[in-house]
């Protein structure tokens, strides 16, 4: 399945590359929001691999976390579509928000700090395509 999203994900970079005339900023834009989506993917099923190899349990703190980076990536894409500064905001600061409790939240064992990591990598990748998607709207702003 995941040879099938990296195969997609590089037909999409040989189609941006063979129209690279039309817009060359927003090329290199949509170039890294390929990579970037395809990378968030890696990561969700890396955590899910850990998670049933390991056998680890979430927390229910973590759990909240977890639903709520959910919850964000979903934002990401309702913001794609229909781009509102309000919301990039409003993304940009839940992201905040998750990033402190993750570090509050702290790993007492060394599964629970594996966890962490991964929903710290989750919520950092779907902050670098909010601001892609802010790149992709700069003349609307």
């Amino acid at each position: 399945r995941d040879r099938d999203v990296n195969k997609l994900c590089n037909y999409c970079v040989r189609l941006l590359l063979n129209n690279s005339h039309l817009n060359q900023y927003k090329t290199v834009i949509y170039f890294h929001l390929i990579r970037n989506l395809e990378e968030i993917g890696d990561q969700f099923q890396d955590f899910s691999v850990y998670m049933s190899k390991s056998k680890s349990r979430l927390s229910e703190e973590a759990h909240a976390l977890y639903k709520k980076i959910i919850e964000k990536f979903n934002d990401f894409y309702t913001l794609f579509y229909d781009f509102k500064m309000e919301n990039m905001e409003q993304l940009l600061d839940t992201s905040k928000q998750i990033y402190k409790k993750l570090e509050n939240e702290g790993g007492k064992k060394k599964s629970d700090s594996i966890i962490l990591n991964y929903l710290y990598n989750l919520i950092e990748r779907i902050r670098r395509l909010a601001s892609t998607a802010l790149e992709l709207n700069l003349d609307r702003i």
